[in-house]
């Protein structure tokens, strides 16, 4: 039988099992002992999922004081565009296996689920415009969360990166539409960030946008033969 103090059996199957420090029951919603199976019933391939379930937890621990204590993580205006990025390649990876798992759409459904789409694009770009950041930021705090990231709401490197998530939100929105209507070429992800402007500039919210040159999400061009109903600034 494998030796490691987080690792029990249950029956045939083995479970990651620790107690949760007194100092951090309340961070863990009042648990005392976290619980999780590892989905084997292989003592060697446990032992092995156990070790590193056993390092996130540390690394959980690690975060959840640093919190409590008030410590950020400190990002320079690269990093930001990074995990922006990061952001959009998830989305775009989660969109394509709906669309596998979904199957493909009829021509109504497709009609259908474009104009909700733009919809969303038409708010998420007023949102930009306005600098209206508080339903992304829930968005955003579950993407730091998972990553461990700490920043603080009030300091600007939070609120930039709200707006580069709202702003790879709205790509993402147009990346849908465009393989929807057929656009087998979308931009490169690597283009869409070049860098961050302050949260507090007046300037307009497509100055921080990369390319120049690449077809801005909220006044695309409209397709030869096609008549698009793209939301536009006022």
């Amino acid at each position: 039988m494998p030796k490691h103090p987080h690792l029990t059996r249950i029956g045939a199957i083995w479970y990651f099992r620790a107690k949760v420090p007194l100092d951090l029951i309340d961070a863990y919603g009042g648990k005392t002992e976290v619980k999780r199976s590892l989905r084997t019933r292989d003592p060697q391939e446990a032992l092995r999922l156990v070790r590193i379930a056993s390092g996130e937890f540390e690394k959980d621990n690690e975060a959840h004081r640093a919190r409590k204590q008030g410590q950020t993580t400190p990002l320079t205006d690269a990093q930001l565009s990074g995990l922006a990025l990061e952001w959009l390649e998830e989305a775009a990876r989660r969109d394509i296996l709906s669309d596998i798992q979904n199957g493909p759409l009829d021509q109504f459904e497709a009609e259908e689920v474009i104009e909700n789409l733009r919809e969303v694009w038409g708010v998420e770009a007023e949102q930009l415009k306005r600098g209206y950041f508080y339903d992304i930021s829930r968005d955003v705090d579950a993407f730091l969360e998972k990553r461990r990231i700490i920043l603080d709401k009030q300091q600007d490197p939070y609120w930039v990166l709200c707006r580069l998530i709202l702003r790879a939100s709205i790509e993402q929105t147009r990346r849908k539409i465009s393989r929807l209507e057929g656009d087998p070429n979308p931009r490169p992800f690597d283009e869409l960030f070049k860098g961050v402007v302050d949260p507090h500039s007046t300037a307009a919210t497509t100055s921080f946008v990369p390319i120049a040159a690449s077809p801005s999400p909220i006044s695309a061009s409209k397709p030869e033969g096609r008549t698009l109903r793209y939301p536009t600034r006022a």
